[in-house]
Order: C-alpha cells, then structure tokens, then sequence
C-alpha cells in the first residue's frame, strides 16, 4: 500500500510539473556513441543584432485583423520548425541563405532568432555546417535549447540562452530518429531490430531488442523516465533507465495516437482495430473507464473545469466531443467545415481554433465551453503558407510563426525562395 501511495505521488508531481514531451521516431540505422573532441565543442557563432537589421518590414498588412506582421530570411530557402515562448521569443530552423538576415553566414546553417512580443528582431545565431541539415526537434533543457540535427551524420546542438552561443553537446556518426528530454538529454536511435537510447551526460547506451515504432510521450518519472511508446503489436507504458526498460502496462494490437495527463487521469486516444477508443487510466495506470469515439485523424485532448474536450478531424471537418470522467460522452458538436488542419488554444475559459481551411484562408474563432462559435473571422491567404506555431500572447491574441513563399492578405514583403513570418491575429 505504501509502495502504490509513493508511486501515485511521484506521478502527481509528474503531472505538477506537466513535463509532457509528444516525439515520433522513424526508421534509422544503427548507432554508436561518440563523444565529442574538445576542439569540435569550440564553434564560431555569426551574430546579428538589431542595429544590423536593415530589412525590417514596416508592418504594413491592411487586414484589420492584423496588429502586426513581420518577416525574415535571405534569397533562398529558410525554414521555421519550433518556436519557445521565454523572455522573448525564440524562433528555431535553418537557412540555405547567405545574405539579407543571414548576410554572415558562408553555408547551410541553424538559426535560433529572437524577436519580441510585438514581432521585432533583438538578434540572430546562426551556427554553420559544411553538409546539408534535416532537421529533427528541439527541447528547452535546464538554461539552453536542445537542437537535434542530422547533417553528416548526428549533431546535438546546446544554445545557451544566458551566453546567446552554440554548443556541440553530442555527436554521431550515424543518423539519430529523436530527442527524449528527462533528467538528461537522450538520443534515441532505431533500426528494423532494436532501439538504442543514448544517454548523453551518462555516456551510456540501453539497446532494447525491438523495434520502437513511435514514441507518444516521455518525460522524468521517479528514477528514470516515463515512456508511452508504439511497437508492431500495441503500445508500452514503460520505465526507462540507463541499464533497463521495465515495462508498467503493455496494450496489444492497438495503436496509441495521443496522451493528455490531468489530476486524476491518463487520457489516451487510440485505435484498436477498426475502432477508435478513449481509456481513461488511474494515476497508478490502472483502466478505468473507456469510451469509443467516431474513426478520426489529428485529435487533441484538453482538460477545464473537470470535463475532458477532444477535438479531431474527421473527413475534413472539425469536431468536439465532450466527456466527464466516468467516460459518458455529454456532448458532440461540430465546429467547422473543410478544414486542412487547426490547432486549439485555450484563453480565458474559452477555446480559440486556428482553422487552416481547403480554399486556403484562415479561420479564427472563439468557440465556448458548450460548443458554441463566440466570434469567427476568415482571412484569404496563399496555398503555401504553413503555420508552425499559434501561441497566447500577453496581450491575449495570437502570436503565429510559420514559413510562406509569396505575399498575401497577412503578409506585405518576402526576400526569397522561403521565408519565415510572424503576426498577431485579433481574437
């Protein structure tokens, strides 16, 4: 009794601390740690800063919609991946550019652009590489941001936030699949056998002998790290430490597409067969209540006021399901039609959705707790933007970052092939 009262609290400062990584991980091949050379950790960092900036636009988007609108890049492509909302905002991707923002720059490079909550630019980072660059994730750890890149093999970046300078943290010969961040940073390699997880500060690597096909959710859990993974057959609950994987619940033939965690519950959404299913676990992982729910794609489970909100697409129209923790559905409405894709953010007791739509405009709306449209507005914008990110600003609008390249009704001006703007949307 005691041991399950320690695990219950362990995992309700997990759930305090709302360290909920989502991460996919694809085919790769094997892997073999190797530390990096002092010399290499040495890196030449190209800097902007604001007084250099002399391409700044003058925010001259005409929809009434927009308080503001910005853009930067070169005369090639430039692309936005992540975006961290700290002190200011820290803008994440890479440039084949050598000119305009990234006029110091001689080759491919990482960027990390730091701009203000009304969009203007403080500095740029950038840090060179000699070969082409995928990107892959990054993760804000202790006073830095993780980078992890596959460009000639594996390069895990450290930008320091205080120090505004790259660090090469971890380096590999072969091509890593993901970034778990728990109480260190671990690599994690797959091939068609097995799974290595490379513990980067330890120095030490676990091979679990199948295959992971995507990893849901990892975050720190008491001596180790809690792990939601996918695999051939179902999907693991597991603990994972530098010399073991222990399992803690192992689902067969279904598939676990999403994870929310409240105070009392683990809400998975998965599919089991030809049906789509909610299971609602204890905190000691223990299956509660279930609900099965219409065949859906790119849902996103939320939590207010004790009742459970999942939003999903299903044939191009967006939809919420409301349900309680009993797992009785109380509500089913749908909230918008020939959508390509949406994000939903929460804000002030009311949901916003961000609604890219089939004819290419945007659409914002407030929608209440009941399902009810507040207020909506739809603005016509070209068919290759793409919206990274959609955050609350301090202002309570909508802060978004993504890449575009051409004008349109949000934005005024673009340098090159790819660029990437930000703006704020009334709500």
């Amino acid at each position: 009794m005691k041991k399950n009262l320690k695990n219950i609290v362990s995992i309700g400062v997990l759930i305090t601390i709302l360290c909920v990584l989502i991460i996919s991980v694809t085919t790769l091949s094997n892997a073999n740690n190797l530390r990096t050379s002092q010399n290499e950790n040495k890196t030449q960092i190209n800097e902007t800063t604001e007084s250099t900036f002399n391409y700044v636009n003058s925010k001259t988007s005409l929809n009434k919609n927009v308080n503001f609108e910005n853009n930067f890049g070169g005369s090639n492509n430039d692309q936005v991946y992540d975006v961290f909302k700290l002190n200011n905002y820290y803008i994440i991707g890479t440039s084949q550019s050598t000119n305009y923002y990234f006029n110091n720059v001689k080759q491919n490079s990482v960027f990390v652009l730091i701009c203000d909550y009304l969009g203007n630019p403080i500095k740029n980072f950038t840090y060179e590489c000699s070969s082409n660059i995928t990107y892959i994730t990054s993760k804000v750890f202790k006073n830095s941001i993780l980078i992890l890149i596959n460009a000639n093999g594996t390069k895990l970046l450290e930008y320091n936030l205080t120090e505004n300078n790259f660090e090469v943290k971890y380096s590999n010969l072969n091509t890593a699949n993901n970034l778990i961040v728990s109480n260190e940073p671990i690599v994690v390699y797959a091939n068609s056998s097995q799974t290595l997880f490379t513990f980067v500060e330890s120095n030490l690597t676990y091979t679990l002998p199948k295959k992971i096909s995507s990893i849901v959710m990892a975050c720190e859990y008491l001596n180790g790290t809690l792990v939601m993974f996918n695999f051939t057959n179902g999907f693991e609950i597991a603990l994972l430490t530098t010399n073991n994987l222990t399992t803690i619940k192992s689902f067969e033939n279904q598939t676990l597409n999403n994870i929310n965690i409240t105070n009392k519950n683990f809400v998975l959404d998965v599919t089991s067969g030809t049906q789509q299913k909610i299971l609602l676990l204890d905190l000691a992982f223990n299956l509660q209540n279930e609900l099965t729910i219409n065949s859906s794609e790119k849902t996103k489970l939320m939590f207010l006021n004790n009742m459970h909100y999942l939003f999903y697409l299903n044939n191009n129209t967006l939809s919420l399901t409301l349900f309680c923790n009993h797992a009785d559905k109380l509500l089913e409405v749908q909230i918008e039609n020939n959508v390509k894709n949406y994000d939903i953010l929460l804000l002030n007791n009311n949901f916003v959705v961000l609604s890219k739509k089939q004819d290419n405009s945007l659409s914002l709306q407030s929608v209440n707790i009941v399902g009810q449209t507040l207020s909506k507005t739809q603005i016509a914008i070209n068919q290759n933007i793409n919206i990274i990110s959609a955050t609350e600003n301090n202002q309570s609008n909508i802060f978004i970052v993504g890449n575009f390249d051409s004008v349109n009704q949000i934005i005024s001006n673009n340098y090159g092939k790819t660029d990437v703007f930000v703006c704020e949307l009334k709500v």
